[in-house]
Order: C-alpha cells, then structure tokens, then sequence
C-alpha cells in the first residue's frame, strides 16, 4: 500500500512516533513505535494502518475494552488507554468463521537488524495455536503479498522461544529477528493475523498487542544524499515522489503533453523526453478550482550547510503571470514531519520578485536558482504546488518543471579586497569616510552563485575589539559615519545568499583630519574655448577673442587630503563684482577634484561683449561641505576683430589679424577712431579694400598678407596705403599713423614681432 500525505502526518502526530536506538558497536537504528492509545477502534485511531472490515461485528480495533483478559491478571492495554485488539468488545463469536488483519504503514527499511517486538495478551480456545490462530507477518508493498518465510505463527508448537506465548491472561513481550525474510526489500509493512479456525468456542476475549516496534526501519523513505538530481525522463512517478491533487482529472504528471506549450517557443521538455507538469494533458480546466503537489524525497540536510540552492528549469502558460491567479509555489518542507520550512512564489519579470523567483515570458523555458535557508533539520523535501485561485480561466497548459538540482551550500565566497582609501592614506572626517574593495565571486555545488551582502568593519583598534563602524552593504563600497581625528583600521568580509562567510579581507589603515575649509584658488587662466583654458593666458596679455570663453583654476585646501565636490564663479565688467554679468551658481564636480588640481574648463551661458574688459573670479566647496572665498580676479577683454591690426607685439588668432587691446585699460577712444577708419575710409578706397583681402586670404601675419604680390604689387599697395593716410585729414590719429608706418614698414619687408 501507498502512505498518503494524511496518513503520514497522523502517524507522526497520533500513536506512532519515531524514535533513535544506540547500538553499542553498530549503527544506530530508526525505530518506529506504535503506543495504540486511540480510541472509538476506527481506521483512522490506527494512524495510517489499514484495517480489514469487520465480520458480524468483529474485527481489529483499538480500545481497552474487554479486560480483564481471561483469567489472568493482565487487561486489555500493557500501558496507556488502550491497545490494538481483535473481538466485539466481549468476544470474537459472531456465530461464524472469521479472521482479519490489521496492516501497518509503509516503512522504510534503513539498517540492519530489523526486528519486529510486541507486547501480547490473548484468551483463545485453546493454548497451542490448534484451533485459533495468531500470526505476525512481514508483508511487501510493492506486491501487497507476505514475502517468503515472513508468517510468524505466535504461540505455535516450534519450541521457538520467541513465538512462545506466556499463559493466556498475562502481558508478554515478543522480539522477532525478520532480517533475513526482508532480504533487500527496500519498504515493509507488519501485518497482524487473526483467524477463529472454525465457528465453534470463540466466546473467548480474543487477541491483544500493544506497543508494537521495528527496529532498522523508518516511516520516512531515507534521506537521499546532496546533490541531488531529477531529470524527470525515466518514465512515470520518480522514485521516491508523492502526487497529490484536489481534482481527479487535473494532476502532476511525468510526460511531455501538451506540446508546444502556449505561444512560445518551447515545448514541454527542456530536456527530452519528458518533464513534471501539472494538467490534464491538455489545459488544467475541470470546471472547478483545483490544485495539486508533487513532492521530492527527504534529501540528507544533515552536513554543516544550514540552506540549500534548488536550481530547475521552468515553463508555464496560465491566466496571469503567477502572483495572483494560478499560483506557481516552490516549498521546502521538513523531511520527517512535512512541515512547511520556506516558500517561494514564481511570477513574471516586473513583478517586484526575490532574486532568483522572475519567470520570463510564457513559453519560454528558464532558469531558477533559489537559495533557502533550513537551519539544522537532518532533512528536507522540495514540493512544487500549483493552485488555480478559483474555476475561470483555466484552459491554460499549465506549469512545466524540468532538470531539477538540489544542493547543500557550503562554498564561501572569495575574500574581498582593500581598495580606498589606500593603507595609511589621510582623509577628511565629517563627512564620511568612503570605502571601496573588490567584488567577490561565489560558487556552489548547483553552479554559479552570488553574493548577498559584505560586512565592513572600521576600529581604532587593530584587533577590532570595540567596532567604530560597521555596515552591511549589498555593493562592494560603503561610506562611515562621521570618525573624530585619529588612526583607524577596516576590513570587510562577503557573505552568500546561503550564509557562508569568506575570510576577512587584509586589514589596511587610514587617518583622519578635521576639515578646514578650501583656500584661495589660484593660477587663473581665461582662453578661447576652442584652445581650452588648461594652458591659457595667466594674465592681461592676449585678447580673448570668443564671447564665451573657456575658464579654469587650481583649487587649493588646508588639509593634507581633502576633494572639492563643487564650485562658484562669477564675470563681471564691475572688478569689485557688485553687478554680475554671469553667476554660475553651484556647480558640481563629478568625479571629485583633488586638491592641488586644475579644474575642468568652465564656460559662460550668456554672450559677452567685444572691445571690453571683464573680470573673473572662483571659490571651491570641499567634501566636508565647507566652501572657501572667492580667489583674486582675473581681467581680461574680449578682444574687437579686425581684418588686420596693429599692437604692441602682435597677436594673431586663426586666419585673422585682431587688434589686440591688453594695452588698454579700458575701451579707448583711440579704438573707437580706429574702427570708425576701418568703417568709414579704408573700406571705402579701393587700394585698402584690395589690401584687406589680401591680407584675409593670406594668413595670420601681415608679412605673409603681402609676400606674394612681388615688387609692384607691393609698390602699388604702399602707394595706395600713403594716398589713404593723407586722405584721412583730421582724423589721422596716431592709430592711424600707426596702422599706416607698420603697413609700409611691413611692405618694406620688416616682419612684426
């Protein structure tokens, strides 16, 4: 016979119960008891035994009825309420032959020896087993037949000291050795006999046993070692595998139907031939709610690990994806007494799900890896349950689970590495101080795995005795507390989902310091933004010819090691800066600026003015969030773009000659005079307008500008340049003598420096 669900809970919770025996020189031995203190002699007061029907009234029940036994002194139960008899509460005359058994549950064989002991009590016809008879036997399940030699007739004629009875009346024990009748029988059941013989003299209080045990055996199959492995492709129920299932029609099965499974791409195996599903081949609709359980073997939990990885391969079609309706449910249950341990509920990517729990799309089969902790139970099942919610929607494939893998985690990820701050390095506190290490990897019987978290320690004592600051990230980087001033040590440690621990990480030191605020940044440099402000003009000599012009300055702090997280900076044409041309506010700096360090280019979002100075200036905000001054201005002018121009000493920016105006200290008349010449005379002469040409096409120099016109072209451009000065009158400036000496100085074939 089967050991339903039912039945083996009420074994564990009623009258039988496990117990462990210490051999001395031997293995120690499960056994299982049966006290038979239930009562009203129904089947299921016997716990899982099964109980041949009653003829006329009599039968094998469990009571303490009918007692005193006969004429002697013992009743009917050797201890406790009850015991597990044969009769009709008087006797076992009904007027008829009769005879039953009753038939204990499935046991486990786990060892040897295996024996079977009794206590017996009995008032028959007659004392040497002639007319009644009482038999133990050791039945086979797989046939339900008694296995050859396995009737043990009691209070027989052998002279066998251990099947004599004591005198009727009289409580007795019985221990018989069925080793060698069990042979290789991996599961047994004890049967207990009686038969009347005939009709006449049974007015007799019939048979009595109590407290019967069976020593090598279990009730639970035996615990399966880890790893554990279940392709699924053997052909029918796996060994060791018990189906339940609230519909007749909708169960778990072992085959590849229906294939393909919904709209997706795979079928019902992920490996062939075939896989644990739930349907009735077809969909799981039987116009009623229904639900169903396939449930593993025990499998031995009793090494060090205290979780185990359950690693399988998945495919579905139901009405949703699984967290509401046609509930998908992984559970680990204790392997002895089918408790409940950990669940796990499968549902679809967006889900908000525990690692390892997203299922992909429907029709799709993918991985599960689901680490559950189990504490020290010697044992464990896996149950994969799958319930509709209610009786709509239910033609549906239903759930597929193929390749399932089980093991014990006892791999420890690799140690964590010390990366910042650098061992002895300084750093600033408040704020925190940010620690960062390497990953660590983690593996485990059933492949890859992870890690769930890492502790990090931070002391002043380098033996870690009174921890300053700990964390428990789930990323390889934390950031302490405020730490006051003074030496300290960390170290940080990896841990998986399954609780292993790896070794601490060499601890490495750091100091700390009390913030100062940054100092006066310096080295300011101002430059056209296509040339970049790293390298640019540390003073008033160059114009600045782009309106939006490139910035930059070194940040400076008091601290030995300190970071500028953002920056402030402001242009003005009011050098005491009350009005502001551009304020950049708050800027920040990402990664942050070390000390010491020139900042990024900084540019403006507004167009500044040609022909006019502007002053700038900076000031940094470190780490500790403590912002320094604004450092000294910076002038500088926007530089007013001529076709060719004349300074002291040259300055000449792409194709184009500007007029450079750092000599100036402002906007200058003379500037004025000479744009307005530019404008309004050479511009309107045919020699200027050639000369401007060809001094554009030409290059950046006014050498260059003419150098290819040869002797009379260079003739003719001096004479036209000698009638445009004269022409000028009274608004021949000294600009314009200027512009106009350098010119034939320059087609004199004197180059400018």
């Amino acid at each position: 016979m089967s050991l339903s669900r039912k039945g083996l809970s009420r074994l564990v919770a009623g009258a039988i119960v496990l117990a462990t025996l210490g051999i001395a020189g031997a293995r120690a031995q499960a056994q299982v008891v049966d006290t038979f203190e239930g009562s009203g002699g129904t089947a299921p007061d016997l716990a899982g035994w099964t109980i041949d029907p009653a003829v006329g009234g009599v039968g094998w029940k469990v009571d303490g009825l009918d007692g005193p036994v006969g004429p002697g002194p013992g009743g009917a139960a050797f201890a406790g309420a009850g015991s597990l008899n044969y009769n009709d509460d008087t006797d076992y005359d009904n007027g008829l032959l009769n005879s039953g058994s009753a038939t204990s549950p499935v046991m486990y064989v786990t060892g040897s020896p295996i024996t079977v002991t009794f206590q017996c009590n009995y008032e028959t016809e007659g004392p040497d087993g002639t007319w009644e008879f009482r038999f133990m036997e050791i039945v086979d399940p797989g046939t339900g037949l008694v296995v050859a030699g396995g009737s043990f007739q009691v209070f027989d004629t052998s002279g066998t000291a251990a099947l004599n009875c004591a005198a009727s009346g009289t409580w007795h024990s019985h221990t018989i050795d069925v080793t060698a009748v069990v042979g290789a029988l991996p599961t047994i059941q004890v049967r207990l006999r009686f038969d009347s013989g005939d009709d006449f003299f049974n007015a007799f209080d019939g048979w009595f046993v109590d407290n019967l045990s069976v020593a090598g055996v279990s009730l639970s199959p035996p615990s399966l070692p880890l790893p554990y492995s279940e392709s699924f492709d053997s052909g029918g129920l796996p060994a060791g595998w018990a189906f339940a299932a609230t519909s007749g029609t909708v169960i778990w099965d072992v085959d590849a139907l229906p294939t393909p499974v919904g709209a997706g791409p795979d079928g019902a195996a992920f490996s062939a031939p075939s896989s644990l599903n739930y349907n009735d081949d077809t969909d799981f609709d039987d116009g009623a709610t229904n639900s169903g359980t396939a449930t593993s073997p025990p499998l031995d939990t009793s090494g060090p690990g205290t979780a185990i990885v359950v690693s399988f391969r998945c495919n579905y079609e139901t009405e949703d994806t699984g967290t509401i309706f046609d509930v998908r449910e992984v559970q680990v249950l204790n392997g002895a007494t089918l408790a409940v341990i950990a669940t796990e509920t499968l549902g679809e990517s967006g889900d908000s799900n525990p690692p390892g729990t997203t299922c992909s799309a429907m029709g799709t089969y993918h991985l599960h890896t689901l680490t559950f902790a189990i504490g020290a139970v010697p044992s464990v099942r896996i149950r994969f349950s799958f319930d509709t919610g209610d009786a709509i929607a239910n033609t549906f494939d239903g759930w597929f689970v193929d390749d399932l893998q089980v093991c014990e985690d006892t791999v420890a990820p690799t140690t964590p590495v010390n990366l910042v701050p650098l061992d002895g390095a300084i750093v600033v506190s408040p704020p925190g101080v940010f620690l960062d290490w390497t990953d660590s990897t983690d593996t485990n019987p059933c492949g890859a795995a992870s890690v769930a978290n890492y502790v990090v320690e931070v002391d002043d004592d380098p033996a870690f005795g009174s921890i300053d600051f700990t964390a428990s990230p789930t990323v390889s980087n934390a950031t302490t507390g405020v730490l006051p001033a003074m030496t300290y040590y960390w170290r940080v440690r990896a841990v998986d989902a399954s609780g292993n621990v790896s070794l601490d990480s060499t601890a490495t030191s750091f100091t700390t310091e009390a913030p100062l605020s940054p100092g006066f940044p310096d080295s300011l440099f101002v430059n056209e933004s296509t040339d970049g402000a790293q390298s640019g003009d540390s003073g008033f000599v160059d114009p600045v010819v782009d309106t939006r012009p490139a910035f930059s300055a070194i940040y400076r702090d008091g601290n030995t090691a300190d970071t500028a997280i953002s920056l402030r900076f402001q242009v003005s044409q009011d050098p005491t800066f009350l009005t502001l041309d551009f304020d950049s506010g708050t800027v920040a700096i990402a990664p942050p600026l070390p000390k010491d360090s020139r900042c990024s280019d900084l540019t403006v979002n507004v167009v500044l003015r040609r022909d006019t100075v502007y002053y700038w200036r900076i000031q940094f905000t470190d780490a500790s969030a403590l912002t320094g001054p604004f450092s000294l201005s910076q002038a500088f002018r926007i530089g007013d773009d001529f076709d060719f121009g004349v300074r002291r000493g040259s300055s000449h920016h792409g194709r184009r000659c500007y007029v450079a105006t750092a000599a100036f200290e402002g906007p200058a008349p003379a500037i004025d005079t000479l744009s307005n010449v530019r404008g309004q005379r050479l511009e309107r002469n045919g020699a200027g307008q050639i000369f401007s040409r060809w001094y554009h096409t030409g290059g950046s120099t006014l050498s260059k500008c003419v150098s290819g016109l040869g002797s009379a072209g260079r003739a003719t451009a001096r004479g036209g340049l000698l009638a445009l000065a004269g022409a000028v009158g009274s608004q021949g400036s000294m600009v314009l003598l200027m512009l106009a000496i350098t010119a034939l100085s320059v087609f004199g074939m004197r180059r400018m420096k």
